[in-house]
């Protein structure tokens, strides 16, 4: 994920009423920019995940988010599952949920 893409998905989460602040985003992504992964759909960002691997026995992953108008249409189970390949089989994961 490009930090613009990132940017750009985060003003069609306002207009959506999810409230996060973006500046935070913007850390974590400049921190752990491996770590965040998007789903699209004809070029359009609909959804984003971070999956951060803290050790080979542990990962986090959180700020999984899709746009109202894409839900249900299997991109968060997607995201999911990349996430969940990209923390390689740690075996120990912890899912944020809020």
């Amino acid at each position: 994920m490009r930090e613009d893409e990132l940017l750009s998905f985060f003003n069609y989460c306002e207009k959506e009423g999810w409230v996060n602040e973006v500046s935070h985003i913007e850390c974590l992504y400049k921190s752990y920019s491996d770590d965040f992964f998007i789903a699209l759909q004809d070029k359009q960002v609909v959804g984003f995940v971070m999956a951060v691997k803290e050790s080979d026995e542990f990962g986090t992953i959180s700020n999984l988010l899709i746009l109202k108008k894409f839900r249900s249409q299997g991109f968060g189970k997607q995201l999911l599952d990349f996430a969940l390949k990209h923390l390689d089989g740690c075996p120990l994961c912890c899912l944020l949920l809020s």
